[in-house]
């Protein structure tokens, strides 16, 4: 339910209530955004769990410059070329069911344009240039999970 491994698929259900997630989202600008990112999985089917970790690893637990600026707790276009390039949101609400939506459709269903058989790690080869990407995010989800107990 809290783990994340290279190898978990991006379409699995975290089963995670939003209090569960709240509470390892306590004390961050994040936290009350708990709810909406099990909405997301309910949604997308894209693991809330997943979705969350890389939010809190793109957007420095949702306190980054650039996510504030632009309600984007992804980096979603926010190249390394180009930083300044990231998508704006109205709401930091729509980038998170934008961004779980755009992950489902890519990245984790057959044919879709980045999908490299549906797993967290076949994501960061694409996600991030950075190649301890996944590891990162996994590292993320293991706080959240010691931040909940």
């Amino acid at each position: 339910m809290w783990e994340l491994t290279p190898d978990t698929k991006i379409l699995s259900e975290s089963k995670l209530t939003w209090l569960e997630l709240q509470k390892g989202l306590k004390g961050t600008p994040m936290e009350v955004l708990a709810p909406t990112f099990v909405c997301a999985e309910k949604l997308s089917k894209v693991n809330a769990l997943l979705l969350t970790s890389v939010a809190v690893l793109e957007s420095g637990w949702g306190k980054s410059a650039l996510s504030k600026r632009t309600k984007n707790l992804f980096g979603f276009q926010a190249y390394d070329r180009n930083p300044s390039g990231a998508k704006v949101f109205i709401s930091y609400e729509e980038g998170i069911f934008f961004v779980a939506e755009y992950i489902r459709t890519r990245y984790a269903t057959a044919g879709g344009a980045y999908y490299k058989g549906g797993t967290l790690k076949a994501m960061g080869s694409l996600w991030a240039s950075d190649p301890q990407w996944t590891q990162k995010v996994c590292s993320v989800a293991a706080t959240l999970r010691r931040r909940a107990q």
